[in-house]
């Protein structure tokens, strides 16, 4: 009986030490040298992140002084920077800590406008010897570094990326459907459109984050708005706009992806993104009305949600006010261009051009618009502008001048004329000065305007300057010459100016020349300009 009872002891000692083969204990080992390190890391890229989310809310409010935040992200991420370094020194191959310090550098250098893949590339690299290549984080860089590549045009390299990421998306069962999905809405709207495989990623995409993610996602709606993106129907309808009656898969996809956001019931930034999309195409297929109608929905949404963010807010008002007047709709139109100007004297940011831009896209609208007053008021007003910036008007002063001679108006275009030509009223008696076209064709217009005001003296003086110029260029390169070497709009108004002065024979000689430049034309090569 003792004996039986030894063997049991005996074979209850050995399944105990074959258990604890198996199950381990806490180690009561040294603790990690680099737990500070790693917390102060840690600490740092938390405030970087929660720092550039502060930084990107300043910059698309356009606060005039983002300069505070902007030191507050740099020091933050050159610190973390110098610290991953440190954590990763033994195998900097695998050094993580690098990789997600560079991913948030990444972020705000893109806020700065700097598209460099730099960053991302290596984080990339650093997450493929880390991690398994199926794992979500490899992806996570792969989709951000994909849309880096379609905005800098590298749209075969991007395709590589967004294809890798859809099979670690299949791997792992549907993990990461959202991102891949935003990220493959933002490379469409990128340029990753114009990639040969942009179709076959896109459908390829969908169909796996609707058999992973299901249904009724957002992360479908957004990838079914990507397919929607893809070029061809809208071609083909500005092409034959009475010919396409049935829908395009790309069109179907846009459907599907408005219901899939419609079924919440409820108004966001997302759905308004897909009303713009389904205005665009209603404006390709020339439903000018309906494509109004619809951004006017998208108008409202984004008044409501994102009224502080002042480029969004002005491309905004700006797109809507071109359908407005595709549509006719030019009151309408106007009150959109100012509400656009408006967020700009509003909020002028650090900017100085913002602005600007603003004025000219308003003066050019009522050029379209065919409201020539209230086109030259604006011009005046950003010219005005620009000269207190001490910044060139040369353009503006062109736009000004061809809309007061229109209207007529030779007073005023005679002041912008002048004013551009100041360097010229101090030049143009010197013979050794050659104009080139540009100003030779504004002191031809100024001597022609001078004519228009009756002081035949100052168009003498304009118009045999401009004569010189054409006789010195005739002189240096008589070979290149076939016809006169004077213009026949020159010809005609020379001619116009002798028989004013009064010297009637010397307009004939000119009004013969003029007559054989347009007997020479008729009769010149169409494809090389000769007889």
């Amino acid at each position: 009986m003792d004996k039986k009872k030894d063997i049991l002891r005996l074979l209850a000692l050995s399944i105990g030490i074959a258990a604890g083969a198996f199950i381990s204990v806490p180690s009561q080992g040294a603790p990690d040298q680099n737990l500070p390190v790693k917390n102060q890391l840690q600490k740092l890229m938390q405030d970087s992140d929660r720092f550039l989310k502060v930084y990107e809310k300043e910059k698309k409010e356009r606060k005039s002084d983002t300069n505070k935040t902007y030191k507050l992200c740099f020091d933050s991420l050159a610190k973390s920077k110098e610290l991953a370094e440190k954590l990763g020194a033994a195998q900097p191959e695998k050094n993580v800590w690098l990789a997600d310090t560079l991913m948030l550098n990444a972020r705000f250098l893109e806020l700065n406008g700097n598209i460099s893949a730099s960053d991302y590339e290596q984080a990339l690299a650093i997450r493929k010897e880390a991690f398994p290549v199926t794992s979500p984080k490899i992806a996570e860089v792969q989709n951000k570094l994909a849309y880096l590549y379609s905005r800098s045009g590298k749209v075969s390299d991007a395709a590589d990326l967004l294809d890798s990421s859809i099979d670690i998306l299949e791997s792992n069962k549907g993990a990461g459907a959202t991102e891949l999905a935003e990220a493959m809405d933002k490379c469409m709207k990128s340029g990753f459109a114009r990639a040969v495989e942009a179709r076959r990623i896109t459908r390829r995409a969908a169909r796996a984050i609707k058999k992973y993610a299901g249904n009724n996602t957002e992360a479908l709606a957004t990838a079914l708005h990507a397919v929607s993106l893809c070029p061809g129907s809208n071609e083909l309808a500005h092409l034959f706009p009475n010919k396409i009656s049935k829908p395009s898969p790309e069109e179907t996809a846009l459907e599907q992806a408005l219901a899939l956001q419609e079924k919440k019931g409820l108004i966001s930034l997302k759905l308004a993104e897909f009303l713009e999309t389904q205005a665009r195409n209603q404006n390709s297929h020339s439903k000018f009305e309906d494509a109004a109608k619809t951004y006017s929905k998208v108008v409202l949404m984004r008044e409501k949600l994102a009224a502080n963010e002042i480029r969004l807010m002005s491309r905004t008002y700006d797109q809507h006010a071109e359908y407005l007047l595709n549509a006719k709709n030019i009151a309408q139109a106007e009150v959109s261009k100012k509400k656009s100007l408006a967020l700009y004297e509003k909020n002028p940011g650090a900017d100085q051009h913002s602005l600007n831009n603003a004025l000219s896209s308003l003066g050019s609208f009522y050029l379209s618009a065919h409201k020539p007053k209230e086109a030259a008021a604006t011009f005046e007003r950003l010219r005005s502008l620009q000269k207190k910036q001490n910044m060139q008007s040369g353009d503006v002063d062109d736009k000004l001048v061809s809309i007061y001679l229109q209207q007529n108006d030779f007073q005023n275009a005679n002041r912008i004329l002048e004013s551009k030509l100041e360097l010229f009223h101090k030049e143009y008696s010197s013979k050794t000065l050659d104009l080139d076209y540009s100003v030779s064709r504004d002191v031809q217009t100024l001597g022609m305007i001078k004519m228009k005001l009756g002081n035949l003296d100052a168009a003498g003086k304009f118009l045999n300057r401009v004569k010189d110029g054409y006789d010195r260029s005739y002189n240096k390169s008589k070979f290149l010459y076939f016809g006169d070497r004077y213009p026949k709009d020159f010809l005609n108004l020379y001619q116009e100016y002798l028989e004013k002065s009064g010297n009637l024979s010397e307009a004939k000689v000119m009004k013969d020349r003029l007559n054989a430049a347009i007997l020479s034309e008729a009769k010149a090569c169409p494809g090389c300009g000769r007889g």
